[in-house]
């Protein structure tokens, strides 16, 4: 996943859709660093490395929690949507 975006922008813009529907709203963000090392007949193969960032966003709305996530920064508003 290329990060040519800011998560803590990300994040903000999350919070700020929420708040036009939600009574209360928290946004979550992870971000995982992985590594996948392929031996093939006791010979090193491959190497793979993977950053991933996500985002959740929990809301409370009319006294009912909603919750919605996503790793795609192109799908902000659709996230919040859900959530809400």
């Amino acid at each position: 996943m290329a990060t040519d975006y800011e998560p803590s922008e990300t994040g903000a813009q999350l919070l700020e859709l929420a708040r036009g529907g939600a009574e209360h709203a928290e946004v979550y963000s992870a971000e995982i660093d992985s590594t996948t090392i392929q031996f093939r007949a006791g010979q090193f193969h491959a190497r793979e490395t993977n950053l991933t960032h996500g985002f959740g966003l929990r809301v409370l709305r009319n006294g009912r929690v909603g919750f919605a996530s996503t790793t795609d920064p192109g799908r902000v508003e659709e996230t919040a949507e859900a959530a809400l």
